[in-house]
């Protein structure tokens, strides 16, 4: 089994280049290759993670991580196994934490995550880190590229994991966001189609049918019967 970590970026911001440098170090002790990329033009995290993984070449199973994030690497090594075994998708938390400014502050002097403060709680659907087996990423023939700026990606990759195989699993215990300044979101001529397409997979996280209908539509192709096993 080859696992790869899939990473989008675009760099400039010194506080993600620091959460960047971080992460790094942090999953450093798995021994996987972590493979980033950007996209040119305006920014699309879709199109940037479907371009990381062309580069990552054949893969089994993909850690698509957020750059920013910090799981505890036993939550990780057992999500990974699951996907392993079992085929479905996993998330290596129950809960998504985000840090302050000074409790990230305090992990990157050593601190444990699981000692500071945060400020929100959130589910794997909208973001962090989720572990997929390669025949998802098939099936949907990569991320959805109408997704320009980001938002919407983990909503797609949870929907399409509830489509194919169920609901994901989940590993004990929390992941964590690491403080960085917000970013503008980047906008083109299309941005009111793109909020739309975003709102969508949105609410078709817990809607199979109305993810293969969004699934249809992105790939061109005519509605038909049992599409979530073809």
């Amino acid at each position: 089994m080859r696992t790869v970590i899939l990473g989008s970026w675009r760099g400039g911001d010194p506080t993600r280049e620091k959460a960047l440098e971080f992460v790094r170090r942090w999953y450093a002790p798995l021994n996987l290759p972590l493979v980033m990329a950007d996209t040119e033009g305006v920014w699309s995290k879709a199109r940037a993670l479907n371009n990381a993984s062309e580069l990552a070449g054949p893969w089994d199973v993909a850690l698509i991580l957020d750059l920013d994030c910090i799981v505890p690497l036993v939550q990780v090594q057992r999500a990974i196994g699951f996907v392993d075994r079992t085929g479905q998708s996993a998330w290596p938390f129950r809960q998504y934490r985000r840090l302050t400014e000074d409790a990230t502050r305090r992990v990157y002097a050593g601190a444990s995550p699981e000692l500071v403060p945060w400020v929100k709680g959130f589910t794997g659907d909208d973001g962090g880190a989720f572990v997929i087996p390669r025949r998802l990423w098939d099936w949907l023939g990569g991320l959805d590229d109408r997704l320009v700026g980001w938002g919407g990606e983990d909503n797609l990759l949870s929907a399409a994991s509830r489509a194919l195989t169920g609901e994901p699993g989940r590993s004990k215990g929390h992941g964590y966001h690491l403080w960085h300044q917000l970013s503008l979101q980047n906008r083109d001529p299309n941005w009111p189609a793109v909020r739309d397409l975003i709102s969508r997979y949105r609410r078709a996280r817990h809607d199979p049918a109305a993810f293969l209908a969004i699934r249809r539509e992105a790939l061109n192709i005519p509605p038909v019967e049992n599409d979530a096993t073809g």
